[in-house]
């Protein structure tokens, strides 16, 4: 290519690659679409109805979408859901619940809302999120009865986007969930007199997901 044919073309790159470089995403609307890893934790004996005692969750493909809207450079507003199933399996040695040995399938439909925070306004943009929701536990064991119970599930992660035109942006997202399952009163009347000792016991369970995606805004 002849230098006077590539220095045009060069300016012409970099006039168009200033305004991207410089955007401002203030009152655009965001989808994004996105796949990636789950990654369970441990249900605790007593926390379900289910399982006498601990089993695992396993790691499951997970998939997604989510939709925000930004309020300002800095903040924003998101709603999501993702769906995976992970193998239950179990914790112990015995021969009713063997070590790693699977016993079931769990499938988990995530609803949730976020408090975005941008760091920045060029083409790369890392952001930390916060949010809560509804997360569903639906177990399919082989000879036992099983229901759907919907809990509270909080999150917090980040990730970053890394917009490719101002329309389109490649997405990385990390976060860990904790949902609430169950909450146990304890009172010890031996030996206490008037004085009786009481206390209490939660339960929650812990999840992490890590994704990616194509993210598509909407307004500029």
């Amino acid at each position: 290519m002849k230098v006077k044919t590539a220095i045009p073309l060069l300016a012409a790159a970099l006039l168009l690659a200033a305004p991207l470089a410089a955007q401002d995403r203030s009152g655009t609307a965001e989808i994004s679409l996105f796949g990636g890893g789950y990654f369970g934790g441990t249900l605790h004996a007593g926390s379900n109805a289910l399982f006498p005692r601990d089993v695992s969750i396993g790691t499951a493909p997970a998939y997604g979408a989510r939709i925000g809207y930004n309020v300002n450079r800095w903040f924003g507003l998101e709603f999501g859901w993702s769906q995976t199933k992970p193998d239950i399996t179990g914790m112990g040695g015995d021969l009713l619940w063997g070590q790693g040995q699977k016993i079931g399938e769990m499938t988990h439909n995530i609803f949730e809302g976020n408090a975005v925070f941008n760091m920045g306004r060029g083409r790369v943009i890392p952001y930390f999120t916060i949010g809560a929701g509804a997360m569903t536990f639906s177990a399919n064991v082989p000879n036992s009865p099983t229901a759907t119970d919907t809990r509270f599930v909080s999150n917090i992660g980040g990730g970053i986007k890394m917009f490719v035109t101002p329309q389109l942006a490649i997405r990385i997202d990390g976060r860990y969930r904790s949902a609430f399952l169950s909450s146990n009163d304890y009172y010890d009347h031996e030996g206490c007199g008037h004085d009786c000792y009481y206390y209490s016991d939660s339960s929650w369970y812990g999840s992490g997901e890590v994704s990616g995606g194509l993210t598509f805004a909407f307004g500029k």
